[in-house]
């Protein structure tokens, strides 16, 4: 099981290019909850924080069982920044194939 930390909810959104409201809408909690989250200190487990836990965990585990983690991930980046054309999608995969240098010459671990 995950650790319940604010760096958990961190990684996740970050991971999947959420904010806290639309993680809120996707785990069925507030947004309050998602920020109370997020602050260090001590924590109240009630259960709001239980779900959201509940739910990053769980979609945790569909991705090790897809092996779909980090396309997740690019998806939902493009989708926030594409503005719906064809020419805007070619344009930003060719900023996206600029960027191969950045690629490690291993894959990471």
């Amino acid at each position: 099981m995950q650790q319940q930390t604010p760096a958990t909810v961190r990684a996740f959104m970050r991971e999947r290019g959420m904010n806290q409201q639309e993680l809120a809408v996707s785990a069925k909690v507030s947004q309050s909850t998602v920020s109370r989250a997020l602050q260090r200190g001590a924590q109240r487990a009630g259960r709001g924080r239980k779900q959201l836990f509940i739910y990053i965990e769980n979609e945790y585990r569909k991705d090790a069982a897809t092996g779909e983690r980090l396309p997740k991930a690019v998806a939902g980046a493009f989708y926030r920044v594409w503005d719906g054309s064809p020419p805007h999608a070619t344009a930003i995969a060719r900023v996206i194939k600029a960027l191969r240098g950045l690629r490690p010459k291993r894959p990471l671990a």
